[in-house]
């Protein structure tokens, strides 16, 4: 077998063990905007995966969160403070870790609500063990806190009830009409 020939059959090998790879990042891989999707039977459960992103969906004001797994936060210099911070998550062991910096400082920590600054630093970890979800949260501000403050942990117990639900937010109301001087709008 010649030089040649062993060298462009290494370098199949090598391209055939990326192939699943190419073909998870692949543009064909994703979603088509332009394809209607249909579905029969009775719908039981919506389940997203993703090993790239952590995907919180809230039920108060609608809100939710994309973390990047194993990704960097930008140089501070780039950050602009938002209310919810630049986050990043990475497993350690069986706990996923999420840290989040660059926040603006209008926001308050728990009641009765503790302010903060723009150097606010929040480490949450979350645990899953069977049915249960522990969950912990750290602040860090060495600008005006003392020493970190630490949220009570929590756990959450995951509802195996297939008919369960969860009650959606109130939909907006105007609750001050009444003492508006016009009810002209513009």
């Amino acid at each position: 077998m010649s030089q040649r020939f062993r060298r462009a059959l290494m370098a199949l090998v090598f391209l055939s063990a990326a192939l699943p790879a190419l073909a998870h990042h692949a543009v064909q891989a994703q979603f088509d905007f332009d394809k209607p999707i249909q579905l029969k039977g009775t719908l039981a459960k919506i389940e997203w995966v993703n090993p790239h992103e952590l995907i919180f969906l809230y039920q108060t004001k609608n809100t939710y969160r994309l973390i990047p797994i194993n990704g960097k936060h930008p140089p501070a210099d780039e950050l602009e403070g938002t209310w919810n911070g630049d986050s990043i998550a990475y497993w350690e062991g069986d706990t996923m870790v999420i840290d989040s910096i660059g926040f603006n400082d209008f926001g308050w920590l728990g009641w009765p609500g503790y302010f903060h600054s723009e150097d606010l630093h929040v480490i949450e970890k979350l645990r899953r063990v069977g049915n249960v979800l522990n969950y912990q949260s750290t602040a860090e501000d060495s600008t005006v806190l003392m020493k970190p403050w630490v949220l009570n942990p929590r756990t959450l117990l995951l509802n195996t009830d297939p008919k369960g639900t969860l009650p959606e937010e109130l939909p907006c109301a105007e609750r001050s009409l009444q003492h508006m001087t016009t009810k002209e709008r513009g």
